[in-house]
């Protein structure tokens, strides 16, 4: 928090404990319009929201890694940060994906849905993730839910 000007950090909603950061962290997911499920796993020590700049970060207990859809492990580094607005996050920071043996930080999360702007219904269109490189990968969006 210490990045942020003094204003901004008055306006940082800012909570502790597992449970309360899980629910806060779900509540935003829903909001944005992408399934929870995206972070289930790891023990949330604090959840962090400015929401005029749509910035949020993470700090988790320990490391975690978790499967999903395919057999693709999703690893959390204790701090993650990201930028969120609707059916997206960008800026995305210590989230890494496995698929056959190697590693990629993911840098973006977003559901497409033809000709959306607004959260997307649940379990429609597609969610795809990306990396920095340019490399990418969509799933069905009912596969998370």
């Amino acid at each position: 928090m210490a990045l942020l000007p003094e204003e901004m950090r008055n306006e940082a909603e800012v909570f502790h404990g597992h449970d309360v950061c899980q629910q806060k962290l779900a509540l935003l997911l829903a909001e944005i319009g992408l399934p929870n499920v995206l972070v289930s796993s790891p023990e949330i020590e604090e959840f962090c929201y400015v929401k005029p700049l749509g910035l949020v970060w993470l700090r988790l207990r320990n490391r975690a890694e978790c499967k999903v859809v395919d057999n693709i492990v999703i690893s959390y580094d204790t701090h993650v940060t990201a930028r969120v607005e609707p059916n997206r996050i960008h800026k995305l920071t210590g989230i890494r994906a496995k698929e056959c043996f190697v590693w990629v930080n993911l840098s973006e999360i977003e559901i497409r849905t033809k000709g959306r702007k607004t959260p997307a219904p649940s379990g429609s269109g597609l969610i795809t993730f990306r990396t920095s490189v340019g490399f990418s990968r969509s799933f069905p969006v009912s596969a998370f839910e």
